[in-house]
């Protein structure tokens, strides 16, 4: 029965969806009109405009809740290596102690609400996309649409789209990693008082960032020729389900077993390769933060300074 099924959710009617990405879409197509081009990114973009303002809102004000823990982590790891302790030391080592724990569940609703709100633009946009193959798939003809595989379709719309879930959990790192690097510089280097040292984590960044931009990209390029032969393999398993009474006939089982062998083989290499390049790619980002510690901690030892409990504190 109907009232079996769950309650739909007002905002993520397919048809309110499409109605929106429509009146944008049109205002490109009018553009390129114009003989400007039309720009989808922007039409999506706009589709969940005021979303992405608070989440990128709540994503600064994450980070910097992040800095300030730090800071007054460094403060109260300052209290534990004096040997005596007066009142007012004691008193302030309180208050260090209550803003960490404070600052900790900031943190953990900021993110929260910032991921779930990532979480749900991404689902918004695969909806509204969807929709959108979907108008475009009827509106086509039928030559058209013969040229056209079931399953490059379904490949569009549950493999393809499904990547805007992740991708608008992490797009506001985009803008707010810059500015974390230039808070984290100036905090190593007036609060920290490492000197030259401070200046690693910019130069680590600046050799990592060329590797792991050249890796996304063979992953990227990978990745398609993927999509590419999984379109091909998809392709023929169809006409070979449509035609399986033609192929029983002729007794053509084995070769286009061996065609669909041969497409599984390059598809499965493209595969492994983007594994290897992503797997790569993440093995960087886990070792840049201790790498950029060492080459601190390494350097401002041989210029003569001294490791403290308030200067590892706040470079951890």
């Amino acid at each position: 029965m109907q009232s079996d099924l769950d309650v739909k959710v007002e905002e993520l009617d397919s048809t309110k969806l499409l109605n929106t990405f429509n009146w944008y879409w049109n205002k490109e197509l009018e553009r390129k009109k114009r003989g400007k081009p039309a720009r989808l990114g922007l039409a999506i973009v706009m589709c969940v405009w005021w979303r992405l303002i608070v989440q990128g809102a709540l994503s600064f004000c994450e980070i910097g809740v992040n800095v300030v823990q730090s800071v007054v982590t460094g403060l109260l790891s300052q209290y534990f290596a004096q040997q005596y302790h007066s009142s007012v030391d004691t008193r302030n080592a309180y208050i260090y102690a209550a803003c960490l724990v404070a600052t900790a569940l900031v943190v953990l609703l900021l993110h929260s609400f910032s991921y779930f709100i990532g979480q749900k633009i991404g689902m918004i946009v695969r909806a509204t996309l969807t929709a959108a193959i979907h108008q475009k798939i009827m509106k086509l003809n039928q030559a058209t649409v013969g040229q056209v595989s079931t399953g490059h379709v379904v490949n569009l719309a549950s493999s393809d789209a499904q990547k805007f879930d992740q991708a608008f959990v992490f797009i506001h790192l985009l803008w707010i990693s810059p500015l974390l690097l230039v808070a984290s510089t100036y905090l190593l280097y007036t609060k920290c008082s490492v000197g030259l040292a401070s200046l690693i984590p910019i130069e680590v960044i600046i050799i990592a960032l060329p590797i792991q931009v050249f890796l996304f990209r063979t992953f990227s390029s990978e990745k398609f020729k993927s999509a590419i032969w999984t379109d091909k393999r998809i392709k023929i398993m169809n006409e070979i389900i449509s035609g399986m009474r033609v192929i029983k006939m002729y007794g053509w089982e084995d070769a286009f077993r061996r065609v669909v062998n041969q497409l599984r083989s390059k598809e499965s290499l493209c595969v492994l390769k983007a594994g290897l390049l992503n797997g790569s790619n993440l093995a960087i980002e886990y070792m840049t933060a201790p790498v950029m510690m060492f080459g601190i901690f390494s350097i401002h030892m041989a210029t003569g300074g001294t490791l403290t409990t308030r200067r590892i504190s706040g470079i951890g």
